[in-house]
């Protein structure tokens, strides 16, 4: 009688510990596919999702042509109060549109954020540090979408 109950608590320790090792913990990461470090393997979503969006500023030749008239011959341009960069009013001005992939007269910013979609706000100053566009909130950069450049001028 002894034998057998030390046989069937075997059996249920056993079946116990077999249980406990078969079950699987979830794999916690971000399960959004657009996301810049998406795991593929995760099955529970962490909150950790970043996304990113290349932002493309460039001078038009209308808003050149207004620097220009006023003696400014340099506008250098800021993201969120992060300086990007600056370009030339006189040589650094576009007569057409560029699209993502130029690298000629255009100021590159990457934004990138846990939040899906941004406001972001621009500033130019001119080579003395006057502003000339300050405050200037742009619409919402949706991160969260497949498009992953934007574009915009003055």
């Amino acid at each position: 009688m002894k034998t057998k109950k030390l046989l069937i608590g075997i059996i249920i320790l056993y079946v116990g510990l077999f249980q406990i090792s078969c079950s699987k913990e979830p794999i916690r990461g971000c399960t959004n596919s657009l996301a810049d470090n998406y795991n593929s393997s995760a099955d529970e979503d962490n909150g950790s999702c970043t996304y990113s969006a290349d932002l493309v500023l460039f001078l038009s030749k209308k808003t050149s042509d207004l620097l220009k008239s006023v003696s400014v011959t340099t506008a250098k341009f800021y993201v969120n109060d992060s300086y990007v960069g600056s370009l030339n009013t006189s040589s650094g001005a576009r007569t057409t549109d560029p699209d993502c992939g130029t690298t000629t007269n255009v100021l590159k910013k990457t934004i990138t954020s846990k939040e899906s979609a941004i406001t972001f706000v621009f500033k130019t100053m001119d080579e003395d540090g006057d502003t000339w566009v300050q405050g200037q909130t742009m619409p919402v950069l949706n991160l969260k979408s497949s498009k992953k450049c934007n574009i915009y001028f003055w």
